[in-house]
Order: C-alpha cells, then structure tokens, then sequence
C-alpha cells in the first residue's frame, strides 16, 4: 500500500465509526487494516511462520503521477515478489485483477508577452490554450471514450495580471487507458488533432487583430512534450489466485470491463508465476478520496482485516 496522498491535509478526526482525514480510504487506511488482518492470522496459528512468508510494503510515489515508478517498480525490480501480490487500494473489497495507466500529454505556448495597450504586438496564449481545452474535449474526448479510456483536461496556466498579454503558458491533460494499443492510437490522434485546431483556429480567428500574430506563428511557438508516456497495464487471471481470494470472502469484479478501473502502481508487478490484484475497502468516489470531505467505515476496515486474516490462510493451505 501506499503511505503518500495527494494535497492538501485534511486534519484527521474521529466521529463515530467514521474516520475522516487524508489517506483514510486512499491509501493508509486499507494498508494498515491489511497489515493487522496479516498478524492476526499468524497469531491464530502461530504454525504459519516458517511455512510461508508475507511481506508488507508501504511505499511512497504512488500519488501525484509518479504511478509508483520510486516505490513499487523499485521494489518489483529488487526482487521483492511474490506468488500472491494485493494492493490494498479500495475497490470495494472486491479484487480486480486489470488497472488502467496514464498518460500525460503537456501542450506549450512559447511566444512573446505584451502589454495591455498594444495587446496586437504579442503571442495570446491564453486565447490560444483555451482553444485548445475546448477543441480537445470535443475532439479527443469522444474517441478516447470509445476506446474505454478517459481523458481529463487539467490545468491551464498563463498569468494572473489583468493587464498583460501572456505569450507562454501551459495545458496539461492526462489520459488513463486499459490496453497499450489505445495509449499508442490516441497519442498519435493527439497530434493529429493539433495540428487541426491550427486549422480551426486560423479560421475562427482570420479577422480578429489582436491574435493575427499568434495565428501566424502557431507552428512556430506551440511545442507537444510527454511528462509521462509508455506505462504499462495491469491485465492478468489466475484460476487458483482467484479461487484463494474467493474463498477468503472477496468476489472477483472486472473493472476493465465495465469502465470502473483505475490507475494504481499495481501495473508494475505482474510477471511469471505472479498474480496480482488490487483490493480494499472503500471506493474511491463515494469515500472522498482525493477531496476535502475524506473518509471511511471502521466497519469496513474491520471486516476487510478479518478477510486478509482468511485470504493468508487460504494462501497457507494450498502449501499444506
């Protein structure tokens, strides 16, 4: 599990049964639920030390687009793996065995400022990337739909003056994908679409003075770069890993399938002789993950321990 959040904190506080705070349902309070269930288990049968070995790993970089790549890969490529591998991200303590991964396309303006009594003379990039938000929703939205991806268009940034045209500025967009082969098809639909919104914007903008020169210079001052790109995905069954997990309460739920997949560093560990799936308690929308209004059910964390105390007993009889 993952032990960093995303911004800002949310201070922790206990009402009821209900623990409100950052990381409670994404990613510590899952994580640390695994991890009694774990101890329980070889307390009820103290037999199970010597004959089979659980690690826990809390990671950081999981947050934030790093995706794992300083915590989980890491570890992955050390060697730390293991016949049964669960990421305790909350799915509602079902487990999915197939996560997306992301993509984040960065599009920049590279022109040249001026001020508001002669707003002629300068590049626009904030005319220009607010284009470009739109057009891309309308455009780049569909298809990656009709793919099973998703795309959100993210930050635009330019300036905070009321009275300067800013001739450099940044749109960043992000693209979760459930298969490799749409992550390459929308990538080069990208850059195909750019090149038409020069097109459109041309034609929206032929008789507006005050961005002819940014119309003229688009090829010129509009740059495409990737913050991250190439991220594999998690797709993998196992018939006995399956079964283990079934058998210690857990039902199997294909979120690739029906769109409910989500990115996590999960995509860094499948390989031979491992099966890997994420599963916790809570849900990432109805709990608040990654706003203010962040929770979750002891309830849930209780009854999410008590199946890891099943799921490692199950793990040890199939060694018996």
């Amino acid at each position: 599990f993952h032990v960093d959040t995303v911004g800002p904190h949310v201070p922790p506080r206990l009402e009821g049964r209900i623990l409100h705070g950052r990381g409670a349902v994404d990613d510590k309070g899952p994580g640390i639920a695994a991890a009694v269930g774990v101890a329980a288990a070889f307390a009820e049968d103290p037999g199970l030390d010597g004959r089979i070995e659980v690690r826990i790993a809390s990671v950081p970089g999981e947050e934030g687009g790093a995706m794992g790549t300083y915590g989980t890969r890491a570890l992955v490529d050390a060697g730390h793996t293991g016949r049964l591998m669960i990421f305790a991200e909350p799915t509602g303590s079902t487990f999915m065995d197939g996560c997306t991964a992301a993509m984040t396309p960065r599009i920049t303006v590279l022109g040249e400022d001026s001020t508001d009594d002669h707003p002629a003379d300068g590049h626009n990039a904030t005319v220009l990337l607010g284009f470009l938000a739109d057009f891309l929703s309308r455009r780049l939205g569909p298809l990656a739909h009709g793919m099973g991806a998703k795309l959100c268009v993210a930050g635009l940034h330019t300036g905070t003056a009321h009275n300067r045209v800013y001739g450099g500025g940044r749109l960043l967009l992000n693209i979760a994908y459930p298969a490799t082969e749409q992550a390459e098809l929308l990538a080069a639909s990208l850059e195909v679409l750019i090149e038409e919104a020069r097109t459109e914007f041309a034609q929206l903008h032929a008789h507006d003075p005050f961005t002819r020169r940014t119309v003229r210079d688009w090829r010129r001052i509009v740059r495409l770069d990737w913050l991250k790109q190439g991220l594999p995905t998690l797709r993998n069954r196992d018939p006995e890993g399956e079964l283990m997990l079934e058998r210690a309460g857990f039902s199997r739920h294909d979120g690739l399938a029906d769109g409910s997949a989500f990115t996590c560093d999960a995509i860094w560990a499948p390989g031979p002789g491992r099966y890997v799936a994420a599963c916790g308690p809570g849900r990432l929308d109805a709990n608040g993950a990654h706003t203010p209004a962040e929770f979750v059910n002891l309830d849930d964390l209780d009854a999410y321990a008590r199946r890891v105390k099943e799921l490692v007993h199950a793990f040890a009889a199939r060694t018996a």
